[in-house]
């Protein structure tokens, strides 16, 4: 989701804050965190995000690019979909 930022600021939408009642807002890490209170209380509230999808170790994406082939291509950087579809 991508929302304007105006000069009162931006409205989080409630379907994000869910059943919260109470949430910190706060600069972390060159971005805004919005956490619960009690999560934030209580010691809950950690980096790890349980709404991000856990990626395993051996999963696939980790190795593209690390053996390439040098085929002539210059911009298959730029140009990747082109070269994949």
């Amino acid at each position: 989701m991508r929302m304007r930022v105006t000069d009162e600021g931006i409205t989080v939408p409630k379907a994000l804050l869910r059943e919260l009642d109470e949430v910190e807002i706060r600069w972390q890490n060159g971005g805004v965190m919005i956490a619960p209170v009690a999560a934030v209380e209580s010691g809950e509230d950690d980096d790890d995000d349980d709404n991000y999808p856990v990626i395993a170790d051996d999963d696939p994406i980790y190795n593209f690019g690390k053996n390439p082939i040098d085929i002539g291509i210059t911009d298959a950087s730029v140009n990747l979909d082109k070269y994949i579809y």
